[in-house]
């Protein structure tokens, strides 16, 4: 089955992305100044961890083997970031700029992935991870465009996430026993 083995390729490749993300959102919001970078790193780490576990579901419902290695990509990108703080200062919007090529590098793997067969369920989770990665990458582009000024990188409000956040938690908002 090419088609399913390629597809297989393309999860763990994805899942490859996110483990490396995790890890460098990590690393990042560590040595992060500003309190809404910081925020911002820990809610994409996260993200990353969260999805982790969803590929590595879906790559052993395809009969592959999920694996926890880094691509070499990522591993080159967090050498480079490593090795240039060595030599300069590392400050906020250089981890803007690693979190920037990160979240790219992520879209791009999705991109892949969801021109893929994929069950009709599972491709609109992954599209759902999706959304929130170009999200990112647009908050991170305006956060550089604007910098220093990172209020961009706020959590997006939505409508309905109060009426979600009481049915969860009534006694939070005076609702219920």
């Amino acid at each position: 089955m090419p088609t399913l083995d390629k597809t297989i390729a393309h999860l763990t490749r994805l899942q490859a992305i996110c483990v490396e993300g995790r890890r460098t959102c990590r690393l990042l919001a560590s040595g992060a100044q500003d309190a809404l970078l910081r925020d911002f790193l820990g809610e994409r780490e996260r993200d990353y961890s969260a999805l982790i576990v969803c590929l590595q579901i879906q790559i052993t419902t395809y009969g592959g083997r999920a694996t926890w290695h880094v691509s070499l990509a990522g591993l080159w990108q967090r050498c480079w970031y490593e090795l240039t703080s060595l030599f300069a200062p590392t400050n906020d919007r250089t981890r803007l700029e690693v979190a920037l090529r990160l979240e790219t590098r992520s879209r791009r793997g999705f991109e892949s992935l969801l021109a893929q067969e994929l069950s009709p369920e599972f491709h609109q989770q992954l599209d759902g991870y999706h959304q929130r990665t170009i999200a990112a990458v647009k908050q991170l582009q305006s956060a550089l465009e604007q910098w220093p000024h990172l209020d961009t990188l706020k959590r997006e409000h939505h409508p309905d996430s109060e009426q979600i956040d009481s049915e969860r938690h009534p006694h939070k908002w005076g609702q219920g026993t």
